[in-house]
């Protein structure tokens, strides 16, 4: 098949999953019910309460957009890391299944930039008042009612912080392995594939990527440990231990949490 044919299944594809799939396949589900279920297994699992999804930010290397395009600004795409790239927010539960996705944003934006404009922060909002629930999130996103993270600075070991920190970070590791699953089953997303397309078609890319990986959840097909690619090559940062500071409102919850769940 020719290049240009490839190319154009490839835009057929992976609209007919966007259009058609993805709404179905990749949702929070925030009903009483579904709630319920979310935040027990998070408990069972790792004995931090409310959870109902962890949340991180992966680059997704992509060919730099011309330097004239009229909407896709090369510099923009520019990220930290020297590569140019898609920064995206995934959100799982504690099967590994991604539960929201947001592929729009520039390598450039920093990851609480994402969250803050995103879709997701009205709803969690909301499922925080009526349920008392939250993501979890690392170092780099402010603390809020809605998405907990872990207290900057160095605790002596069990003090109710360090407990804390230290329960939050396991719970939090599951982002970690899902976008690590996600990336190793569908290895056009590894920083060194470089997708050679338009933001906006990477953009679909990812979603379809992100679909298909829950089909294969939902499914239980098994990925190999050998397949499993190495953790620099997820375009996952690795945050140091700093204080982007949240609502006051966020750090009394959390304060709260602390006092009541990890002393």
């Amino acid at each position: 098949m020719s290049r240009s044919r490839v190319s154009r299944v490839i835009n057929e594809v992976t609209s007919g999953i966007n259009d058609h799939l993805f709404n179905r396949w990749v949702k929070l589900d925030l009903s009483h019910d579904a709630v319920a279920r979310t935040r027990q297994r998070f408990y069972e699992k790792y004995g931090f309460p409310g959870v109902i999804g962890v949340v991180d930010c992966t680059h997704v290397a992509i060919v730099a957009p011309p330097h004239n395009h009229p909407v896709f600004k090369e510099k923009d795409y520019f990220n930290h890391k020297r590569y140019h790239s898609l920064n995206v927010q995934v959100v799982c539960d504690t099967d590994l299944k991604i539960t929201n996705i947001n592929s729009r944003y520039c390598g450039s934006t920093h990851d609480a930039y994402i969250i803050s404009h995103s879709a997701l922060k009205p709803a969690l909002t909301q499922a925080y008042e009526r349920y008392n629930v939250w993501l979890l999130g690392d170092c780099g996103y402010p603390v809020a009612p809605w998405l907990m993270t872990p207290v900057p600075g160095y605790f002596a070991p069990n003090t109710p912080e360090d407990n804390f920190n230290r329960s939050l970070t396991r719970a939090r590791s599951t982002v970690e392995r899902c976008i690590g699953v996600l990336k190793s089953r569908w290895r056009c997303l590894l920083k060194h594939r470089v997708l050679h397309y338009l933001p906006d078609k990477v953009s679909r890319i990812v979603n379809s990527c992100a679909v298909l990986h829950n089909m294969c959840v939902e499914e239980g097909l098994p990925l190999n440990a050998e397949d499993m690619v190495e953790l620099e090559e997820l375009g996952v940062d690795v945050v140091p231990d700093q204080n982007v500071l949240g609502n006051q409102r966020g750090r009394d919850i959390r304060n709260r949490l602390i006092a009541t769940h990890f002393t």
